[in-house]
């Protein structure tokens, strides 16, 4: 954190900063209040990635620059947990993109929806890689679609989906260019019909005209490639 300290005083013209370890033992420590004011002076800041070992009583030191920030990685922090990303994510209100982990929960998502309304790119990766379950649902992408107007761009790991939340999405998102979801039981019907989730996908590929990208995934007939024959054709 030190040498990370003396980086930044020697480079405020940064526009892009990844880094790995964020990490001290007391976050009221001198080398502390020294990054912390090294980063207020980071005018220039866009883009942070890394951060895959941080401790939550360091995070503080970002927020002189999270208002700036247009581009957030924080898919490979899994020591960050939810109400700390919350923490973050609520101090930056010019996101374009996200890319973060599903640790976040739906709870989370919502507080994206009401903080990032520029977001246009969003990818909620699963922070168990070896689980089957996810933190979110159906309910987060919903939020988000609800709150982020000029997003056209979704990776999104889940625990499950429903058709009507998807015909929502595509309501509330027609300008999707990609669309990717990966609900992590591959073959999991709809939790509250038990059909496939054939309607559901047939209201994105209709709704978006201007899809390039799409990835299914959920239990599924023959009859959702006949709508994404019909309805994609830029795909």
């Amino acid at each position: 954190m030190e040498t990370l300290s003396k980086i930044l005083a020697c480079a405020p013209q940064l526009l892009d900063l990844g880094t790995g370890s964020f990490m001290l033992t007391d976050g009221h420590s001198d080398t502390y209040h020294k990054l912390y004011g090294v980063f207020h002076k980071c005018k220039c800041l866009r883009s942070m990635s890394g951060f895959w070992n941080a401790a939550s009583h360091c995070l503080p030191a970002l927020y002189p620059i999270c208002s700036n920030l247009t581009v957030l990685n924080l898919s490979y922090a899994p020591t960050i947990d939810g109400s700390d990303l919350i923490k973050l994510i609520q101090q930056c209100t010019k996101l374009q993109k996200l890319w973060i982990l599903d640790s976040i929960g739906d709870k989370g998502l919502e507080v994206v929806a009401t903080t990032c309304r520029e977001l246009q790119e969003l990818r909620v990766f699963p922070s168990d890689l070896g689980g089957a379950v996810a933190d979110v649902t159906e309910e987060g992408l919903v939020s988000i679609s609800a709150g982020c107007k000029k997003l056209n761009s979704v990776l999104y790991f889940c625990f499950q989906m429903t058709n009507a939340a998807l015909i929502t999405i595509a309501k509330n998102c027609p300008h999707f260019t990609r669309f990717r979801l990966c609900i992590l039981d591959p073959r999991k019907p709809d939790p509250v019909t038990n059909e496939a989730l054939d309607e559901g996908f047939r209201a994105i590929v209709q709704s978006c005209k201007d899809l390039k990208r799409l990835s299914v995934s959920g239990l599924l007939t023959d009859q959702v490639f006949m709508y994404i024959g019909k309805y994609a054709e830029r795909l």
